[in-house]
């Protein structure tokens, strides 16, 4: 893998659906590197294991060199107007979906890769959908009016199959399954591609605005999103390489509450191939893991809302270690009590975590 190691610098906002089941929550990527893409806002996302195919919402693709990410083509999709939301590559051509709102039909544009020639296009009805992916050779789209799949055939356009899940922004194949990601929270779910049940889930702490496109090339995940809301700004795509199973994973955020106490700090989503055994933290940026632990350490900060850097140890019980750090993290101060979860009709239940962050990683 190539391309130098940088800064990632996003503020994050996690929104967690509860659900009836029990997710086994892990963190089986490592951030790698950043690539530059010329546009703020990639929605959707493919690569050739070479190139990456990214594509602007607004008007264009862009195919890249997935190590360093000069521009290597761009097709020019304004004529379509915006809209357009996701990218599949079959092994030979791409598939630019151009989604519609308010009744009007959404079309998927099969695109020659190299010429950027659009060979053919179809309809695929009025689903709103969001994220597109290749399984099996069929094209997968996933809805967001109600959620789900729907599955076509990408010769005729003709609708194969389609059934319930959730909504999933980005969309990759993964081997025998498929990974979404979960709308703002940075969350990604491993999906079985046949029936639409939650294998297994991660959070990766990228892109305030939310994880956009992903594409998986066997090796690296590319991801994508929305960098801040200006139209003329430059983009990034960020790449992680896959961990072994099991590789200890620190993730430290800040869950807000709802009964109106204070926040806390929470180590909840770390993982490992045995059980987490502590969580250490630092809180005054001294490199030393020595002022608090625990998974959710009560921590009075009196009238100090926003700390400028906290880190997270983990250890886990076979002796294994990974750590954590995120800066400029917010409390909210303690207020008028919250409606208990499941009086606000569109959240609840739920469990909604805010931090502006700077992200750094070490591994030893």
């Amino acid at each position: 893998m190539g391309g130098p190691k940088i800064l990632v610098a996003a503020g994050l906002l996690v929104l967690v659906l509860a659900c009836e089941e029990s997710f086994a929550v892990g963190g089986p990527f490592k951030y790698d590197y950043s690539i530059p893409v010329p546009k703020w806002s990639i929605q959707g996302l493919d690569t050739d294991g070479t190139n990456v195919f990214a594509l602007w919402d607004d008007s264009a693709l862009y195919t890249l060199d997935s190590n360093d990410g000069h521009l290597i083509s761009s097709t020019d999709l304004s004529s379509f107007g915006c809209g357009w939301l996701g990218l599949a590559y079959n092994g030979t051509n791409l598939f630019a979906l151009h989604s519609s709102y308010g009744g009007v039909d959404s079309y998927v544009y099969e695109i020659d890769p190299q010429s950027g020639i659009i060979l053919n296009s179809f309809s695929v009805g009025y689903g709103e959908y969001i994220s597109a992916t290749i399984f099996d050779g069929n094209l997968y789209l996933s809805g967001f009016s109600g959620g789900g799949f729907a599955v076509f055939d990408t010769t005729n356009g003709n609708l194969l199959s389609s059934f319930s899940s959730w909504s999933y922004h980005g969309l990759t194949a993964y081997g025998s399954t498929l990974i979404g990601a979960v709308g703002y929270s940075g969350l990604c779910v491993e999906i079985d591609p046949y029936t639409g049940e939650r294998l297994n889930s991660f959070r990766l702490n990228t892109f305030s605005q939310g994880i956009r496109g992903l594409a998986w090339d066997g090796t690296r995940l590319f991801v994508s999103g929305i960098v801040g809301y200006n139209s003329g700004a430059p983009g990034y795509i960020d790449v992680y390489e896959r961990l072994p199973n099991g590789t200890p994973w620190a993730c430290a955020f800040v869950n807000w509450t709802y009964n109106g106490s204070r926040d806390v700090l929470d180590g909840s989503w770390s993982s490992g191939s045995s059980s987490v055994l502590s969580w250490l933290w630092d809180l005054n940026a001294d490199g030393l893991y020595d002022d608090a632990s625990g998974v959710t350490p009560d921590i009075d900060y009196g009238s100090l809302y926003t700390i400028p850097d906290i880190g997270l140890k983990v250890t886990t019980s076979d002796g294994a270690e990974d750590f954590m750090r995120i800066g400029n993290v917010y409390f909210r101060p303690p207020g008028p009590t919250i409606p208990e979860p499941g009086t606000v009709a569109l959240i609840a239940p739920a469990l909604l975590a805010f931090a502006g962050i700077a992200v750094r990683r070490m591994r030893k």
